[in-house]
């Protein structure tokens, strides 16, 4: 499967890494060249209008929260008709509407094990949530990518998981004002 990462930080490398070794032809492509081309199994892609060549099955958005839309949008002219496009952002926000609206399938999940946060080469009993909206197919290619690494997988829609991230975000600050 070709498979398209945009963003280099910490989770698009994680992912990058994980979905090359797995045999994926992965392409990779970041505003740093430096950080894409710094990811073993990787192809460094310089631009977005490179995608157009490379024909991504899945275009795998792990760019920031606030830069997430803008990416996909950057990418959607060089992108065939069967790609379907991912995101991996924390707080789904304004995504639901954007992909009502656009003409590529979708798949929606976020990895709550953060690359920076965790042991990445022992995920066991890490969690993830894939979201209930997701092209079928793909939620299920991501129900296997992580169960194979030993994850905790839940599955909420939308809306429940944008509910259950404010009150898990606002449940500290909370606290501290008791």
């Amino acid at each position: 499967m070709n498979i398209a990462v945009i963003g280099a930080g910490h989770m698009g490398g994680w992912f990058a890494r994980e979905l090359a070794k797995e045999g994926n032809n992965v392409a990779l492509f970041d505003i740093d060249p430096q950080k894409a081309a710094g990811i073993p199994g990787a192809q460094a892609l310089p631009s977005p209008d490179a995608l157009q060549p490379f024909a991504p099955d899945l275009l795998l958005n792990a760019v920031s929260i606030r830069r997430t839309i803008e990416a996909f949008d950057a990418c959607a002219p060089y992108l065939p008709d069967h790609c379907v496009l991912v995101d991996v952002a924390s707080v789904k926000g304004e995504l639901p509407k954007y992909y009502q609206k656009g003409k590529f399938r979708y798949a929606s999940m976020h990895p709550m094990f953060g690359p920076t946060f965790a042991n990445v080469n022992q995920l066991k009993e890490e969690n993830t949530i894939l979201i209930a909206e997701s092209d079928p197919n793909v939620k299920q290619f991501f129900r296997e990518f992580f169960a194979r690494r030993e994850l905790n997988i839940f599955e909420f829609s939308f809306k429940a998981h944008d509910q259950m991230t404010a009150y898990s975000l606002s449940l500290p600050f909370a606290s501290t004002l008791v």
